[in-house]
């Protein structure tokens, strides 16, 4: 399965980071994504990737878009990838872990997180259909945590995934790339009930909240204890 991460090329020192702390995850490619200084919000509704009503700041929108195109991507040509954010840490063993994790995977996977970050906190279902449980881990994203957990070895195990927040690593087949840029274009800002809000109805502020619209319906899962994370607490509200 490719590896991407999407980092700015306007910003070298993000993905000069990722690799010194990701050294030990081999052929990650980068994908420098849509860049908020070159793009216009007004030509992206145009051409209707963000809807009239959506209020996200121009970064906001860039790094969504700067997932979406990697989403087209993986839909047009039939083969799954992985997408990191490029503050991630991943655990010493990633590579053997995330493999031996996709291929206990029903062949009709949409997408899998690697790691998220809602301070903590993710809804998923115990047993399916029948028990939603919260988890936390307080604590992962206190930076020296997070930077120590490159060097970590994590034996995880996947639930089927029904609510998070800021995926900061994820797999995604074809089918699941689909779903979601059908479902999450055109960008908008619409209201929520998110657990990681604290059970409050919330305008949407970025594409890791619309996301949230789509994962219970979906073959979606999350690796816990996770295999990424991130070093402070952050949603995808414009790394560009």
């Amino acid at each position: 399965m490719q590896k991407f991460v999407i980092s700015p090329t306007r910003h070298p020192e993000r993905l000069a980071r990722f690799r010194a702390v990701n050294a030990h995850v081999s052929d990650v490619q980068h994908y420098p994504g849509v860049d908020a200084a070159d793009m216009s919000v007004e030509d992206m509704k145009r051409r209707a990737l963000v809807s009239e009503t959506c209020d996200f700041p121009p970064a906001v929108v860039a790094q969504a878009l700067s997932h979406v195109a990697l989403w087209g991507n993986v839909a047009q040509s039939g083969a799954a990838a992985m997408v990191f954010e490029d503050s991630a840490v991943l655990c010493a063993n990633f590579e053997a872990e995330s493999a031996r994790l996709a291929a206990t995977l029903p062949h009709d996977w949409d997408i899998v997180l690697w790691g998220s970050n809602c301070q903590g906190i993710f809804q998923h279902e115990v047993q399916p259909g029948f028990v939603i449980n919260i988890a936390s881990f307080p604590g992962q994203n206190e930076s020296p945590i997070a930077t120590a957990f490159g060097d970590q070895q994590v034996t995880s195990s996947l639930f089927r995934l029904v609510q998070t927040l800021a995926p900061c690593g994820y797999a995604i087949s074809p089918a699941g790339a689909d779903k979601m840029i059908k479902g999450c274009l055109p960008l908008k800002s619409v209201g929520l009930s998110l657990i990681c809000a604290g059970g409050n109805y919330v305008m949407a502020e970025s594409l890791d909240m619309i996301m949230n619209s789509y994962y219970a319906d979906m073959a979606s899962y999350v690796a816990f204890p996770p295999l990424c994370l991130l070093p402070e607490a952050m949603t995808m509200v414009g790394n560009n």
